[in-house]
C-alpha cells in the first residue's frame, strides 16, 4: 500500500498502527488505525511527533490489493 510514500528525512520514523482490518468481500477491504511520524531534534529544534488517524478503502485489482481511497485526519489536541 505504501509504494509511493515520499522518502523520510534522515533519522525519521513512520509507524503504521492498524487497529482494524476487515475484508468486506472478495474485492473490497478497509483498514482503520493511526500513523505516527517522528522526526528527531536537530540543533536547537525540538523533536517533532505527529499522529494521524486513517481509514483506507482497499480494492482488489489484477495487480493485487491497491488503495482505492484514503482519508487522513491529523490528531488535534483537546480544546480546553
Amino acid at each position: 500500500m505504501f509504494e509511493s510514500r515520499p522518502e523520510l528525512p534522515p533519522g525519521a520514523a513512520f509507524e503504521v498502527c492498524p487497529t482494524e482490518l476487515e475484508v468486506i468481500n472478495s474485492d473490497w477491504a478497509y483498514a482503520f488505525g493511526t500513523d505516527k511520524l517522528t522526526i528527531p531534534a536537530r540543533g536547537d529544534e525540538s523533536p517533532v511527533e505527529e499522529t494521524m488517524t486513517f481509514m483506507v478503502l482497499i480494492r482488489k485489482t489484477p495487480r493485487g490489493w491497491k488503495t482505492f481511497r484514503e482519508v487522513l485526519s491529523a490528531d488535534q489536541p483537546p480544546v480546553s
